[in-house]
Parts: C-alpha cells; structure tokens; sequence
C-alpha cells in the first residue's frame, strides 16, 4: 500500500488478488495457526495463493502471465475458469465436458441472467441443480431465469451426451472442481507445502459454492469462508494492510565489501525510506525497517548495519521500510447455542447428486457465534451461497466466518 507516485506498475499488478492473501494470512494469525491456502473464485478467474508462517509467500523471481521476472513477487496462480466460464459437451475429454477458458463474463453474463447470453455457464450449472436461489439472487436486486439456464445446459451439454440436464450440470460441476484442484497442487507444490496440512479459506462469489468439492479432492478437511466479506475479501485486505516502501541496492563482487561500506548503503537506503515517509505524512519514529541481503544462490539473510557481509560476492541489498495504518477490525457476533433451527428459512430439492434431495436453506444473516449447521444443506447470504455437501458441517465463529469441517 503506497501513493500512487510512490509506486511502481509491476508492484500493482494483481493487487485485487494478492490483498485477498493478506486477508487470510490475518486470519490465519487471528486463529493461530502459520500456514493457509487461499482460493478466489469469481466470474472468470479462479486464483490460488499461499500463506506461510503467517504471511504471503513470496517468490525470489516472480512471474506475469507466464513471463519470468528478475524481481520478488507474490506467488499466485490462476485458471480461466469461473462463474462466467462456458460449458461445452466434449466426448473426447475425460469427464465428458469443457468447462472454459471461454467466458461469457458480467455482460451479456450467463443464460440465466436473462442479457442476451444463450451459452452454458458454470453459474448455469449451479441454478439448475438449484444451488442458488433464482429469486434471492444479489439479495433480491437481480432475478435469475432458472429455466433459461436449464435450456442452455440442454442444448449446449445434455442433448449432445445424451444425458438428463442435471447430470450434464453434475458433470460439468465436478470437471470446475477437478481444474481448481489441479492448480491449487500445482501452486502447492512450488511452495513446497504439503496440502493436507494446510487449511483453506474459499472466498470470491463462487468459492464458498465450490469449496467442499474442492477440498474433498486434495483430502482438505478445515475450509474457512467469510459471509461478511467474502466477495469484498481482497478489499478487506486491503483495509488492514500497512504501507510500504520496498529499496535495493545492487552488490557487485569487489574489495569494498566491507561491514563499514554496506553500514553507509543502509543508512543511505534509511535516509531515502525516512524521506519519503515523511513526505507522506507518517511519523518517521513509529515506522519498521527491515534489511536483508540476497545473494545470487540462497535465500535472504537479515542484516543491520555493521552487519560483515563479504562473504557475499554478489546480490542485492533490500530495505523494507512500512508505516501502520489505522485498520478495519470485524464486528464480532452475538453468541449462540450449537442448534441452528432458527435459522432455517426454507427446503428446497437439490442435486448433490442424481437424485434430488430435499435440504434445509439456511439464513446467514440469523446465524451465531457457535451455530452448527449440518451438511447436506445452502447457507444463503445476500451476495454469497455456500454448499455443505455430505460429510461436512459448518460451524459460525465470532467473526462470523464459517468453518467447514469433515
């Protein structure tokens, strides 16, 4: 977080995402534990990212777009595929189905908001095994044609594979979930972290929806979701983070790298991060200065001045210079007994499978702190719906969070 003329443009690209981290690495803190992995579902983008020890992992060289870069960055991963996504018949793929990287996106949007898109959307998918309520859609604002949805899940999936309509939506719910899966071991793996240690928080407006399928293929049995923010997480993320001014200095191998030459590089980069600070309006004495070097093989080692550093012959010298910002706390919820009977608003017929089963439809908005709900059943919010398929049960803590257990 800085002023825009203190920034550079390689700082800022994937912000929105890369705040969503910062958000689970808080909460990860706020609940004790070091590691997290985080999903970002929305309309077109599924995103995966890694917090470690309590914060975002970084990378020693990042990557854009699939260019490698000579620069930290933040590691995050992504795949085309969400809400927006196109569905297709495809006999020749494993599941049957193709589910991106073509997406209808917000506008003309999927079939079933009724704009004009007459192509089958993941979004189409979950109307027509009724996982969202085509009436309390975006809290009642916008109302989803279900029967829109199942006509284009007909003609673009069912009808070519010979299959009933929700057995295409089945099928192409499980292909997203299978996709999702496969890019969270991939970015698992170059993080070096074993997955079914790690828990996961699911946000975005459809990872809630897709979270327990998710988990279920990488064997993750603890997904935390956010009703309150959870398609406003990266923004939250932002509310809590500090600014910070990253300097480096470039070492070269020669007889000057001596503890009194990289004291006087500090001070200098010190100077620099006082100046700019102040020139921003914080008090110089409040801020933190971290320092470290990274040599051109290993990992960054901490460094202050008078730190004896010629054993390094070549690297970089970085001063991490932040300042605190006065941030968002969540509002805690009332407390509440496990039973969460008053909640319930509705039954409704869902597929979980092929055959319809009839499950309670959960209020978030009337759920506590401590409310157990029981799996299979919707938890509804007004911009968020969240599946608790069999096996699984969510518990609301205080920050009105659910976690999802197996």
């Amino acid at each position: 977080m800085a002023r825009i003329g203190k920034t550079k443009a390689v700082d800022t690209i994937e912000s929105g995402p890369i705040f969503g981290t910062y958000a689970g690495a808080y909460f990860a803190r706020e609940y004790g534990f070091d590691n997290m992995l985080c999903l970002d579902v929305g309309g077109t983008t599924a995103k995966c990212s890694l917090v470690r020890e309590g914060k975002p992992v970084q990378q020693k060289n990042g990557e854009l777009f699939g260019i490698p870069l000579a620069t930290p960055m933040q590691l995050l991963r992504s795949i085309a595929i969400g809400g927006g996504s196109i569905v297709k018949s495809d006999p020749e793929a494993s599941m049957r189905v193709q589910v991106g990287p073509g997406s209808m996106g917000a506008s003309p949007g999927p079939a079933c908001y009724a704009l004009g898109g007459n192509e089958a959307t993941v979004t189409d998918c979950f109307v027509t095994l009724a996982y969202i309520d085509p009436e309390g859609f975006q809290g009642g604002q916008r109302k989803l044609d279900a029967e829109r949805a199942r006509e284009a899940m007909t003609r673009h999936v069912a009808e070519p594979l010979g299959l009933s309509v929700e057995k295409a939506a089945l099928l192409a719910r499980d292909c997203t979930a299978v996709l999702i899966g496969t890019l969270i071991k991939k970015t698992a793996a170059e993080a070096k972290l074993d997955l079914e240690a790690l828990q996961m928080f699911a946000y975005g407006g459809n990872g809630p929806l897709l979270a327990t399928l998710v988990a279920d293929i990488l064997n993750i049995r603890r997904v935390h979701i956010s009703f309150s923010l959870g398609p406003i997480f990266s923004a939250f993320g932002t509310a809590i983070s500090d600014v910070a001014h990253v300097y480096e200095h470039r070492i070269v191998a020669n007889d000057s790298n001596t503890a009194a030459a990289f004291g006087e590089i500090l001070d200098s980069l010190r100077a620099r991060a006082c100046r700019d600070l102040e020139a921003e309006g914080f008090q110089v004495d409040e801020a933190t200065f971290h320092a470290e070097v990274e040599p051109e093989e290993g990992e960054p080692v901490p460094v202050q001045s008078g730190s004896d550093l010629s054993d390094i012959s070549s690297g970089i010298l970085r001063l991490r210079a932040e300042s605190k910002l006065s941030s968002y706390e969540p509002l805690l919820l009332e407390q509440g007994e496990a039973n969460a009977d008053h909640a319930v608003m509705d039954h409704r017929q869902v597929f979980f499978d092929e055959t319809a089963s009839r499950v309670p439809i959960y209020d978030y908005t009337k759920l506590r702190a401590n409310n157990v709900v029981i799996g299979p059943a919707i938890v509804s919010g007004d911009n968020l719906t969240c599946m608790v398929t069999e096996g699984w049960q969510m518990r609301v803590d205080e920050y009105g969070n659910g976690l999802l257990s197996h």
